[in-house]
Order: C-alpha cells, then structure tokens, then sequence
C-alpha cells in the first residue's frame, strides 16, 4: 500500500494551460543561446544582457518548457506514487532555476529575475521536502504543501510584475 495515496488530493494543484499554444523549439534556441552568450561574457556587456522583449520571450518559453514537463507527468496517486510525482516536479522546476540562473540580465529587472530564481529554487527545495515526506508518511506534509502553495503564489506574483504571462502557474 502507498503512503502517499490518501494524501493525493492534498497535493498543490497545477493550473490546466494545455490551451495556451506553446513554441518550446523556440524556447529550446532562445535558452541555449541567452546560456552561451552568458557563459561566453562573465561581465554584463551589451552582447550578453537580455533585456526587454527578449527576456520576457526566453523566460517565458522556459516556463513553457516545464508546463510541457509537468503536463506530461502521470497522476498520481493511480499512475505515480505521490512521492515521485512531487520528485519529479523538483527535476522540472529544477532545470527552469538553472535556465533562468544562466541568464545575463539588464539591471532593470535584475533585481525581480534573482526573486523569481531564488523562490524557484526554494520551490524545488519544499517539492523535495515533499517527495521525502511522502515516501515516510511524515508528520509534516502539511506544512510543507502550505509553504508551496506560499512560494508558488509569491512566485506569480513576481513572474507578473515582470510581464512573464507563461509563468505564472498558480489558479486563482
């Protein structure tokens, strides 16, 4: 029996945006490029700062990236046990701190996209946190949930302020 089937429902729910269209070949190439120019330039010269339009589009095909990772995540508690589902939300959100870390970008939002990076990191964090809860059926779990459903909405709440609309993930 799997600890981890009746607290299922408890879970953070993600929002449903499979009708948002998605162009994550795009993304795939903004990424890899804002990440080569980034490592290519340790300093913030002109060639290596991403900053209006192109950050928000490299930001938001990021997030369109993991939608289509979480999308694709089988449902537990039926076809996951809880406790890897929540893992693998970490590895999703995971690669999108590491693509979002990697950028240069201008000082104009610089301030905002290191919150977004550091809450999505700690998202990762509580999303571990939680895999391991539910692997032991720990006392905590509540607790834990409550601080993801915390980080996630502070986390939209920056993706908006910094027009990022494909990262903001949270149902009202």
């Amino acid at each position: 029996r799997d600890v981890a089937d009746p607290i299922a429902e408890d879970l953070p729910q993600r929002s449903d945006r499979r009708s948002r269209p998605r162009n994550v070949a795009l993304g795939v190439v903004l990424v890899g490029a804002a990440v080569t120019a980034g490592s290519a330039c340790g300093s913030d010269d002109d060639a290596s700062v991403v900053a209006g339009r192109d950050y928000i589009d490299i930001m938001n095909a990021t997030c369109d990236e993991t939608d289509a990772r979480l999308d694709d995540l089988p449902e537990p508690p039926e076809q996951i046990t809880a406790a890897d589902w929540a893992a693998e939300v970490a590895r999703a959100y995971r690669a999108e701190a590491t693509a979002a870390s990697n950028l240069v970008v201008d000082a104009s939002v610089r301030e905002a996209h290191r919150s977004y990076t550091v809450t999505t990191e700690d998202l990762v964090d509580r999303y571990d946190d939680l895999s391991a809860a539910l692997s032991t059926a720990a006392d905590d779990i509540g607790d834990i949930t409550t601080a993801i459903t915390e980080l996630s909405l502070g986390r939209d709440d920056v993706a908006a302020d910094l027009g990022l609309e494909a990262c903001v993930r949270s149902t009202p």
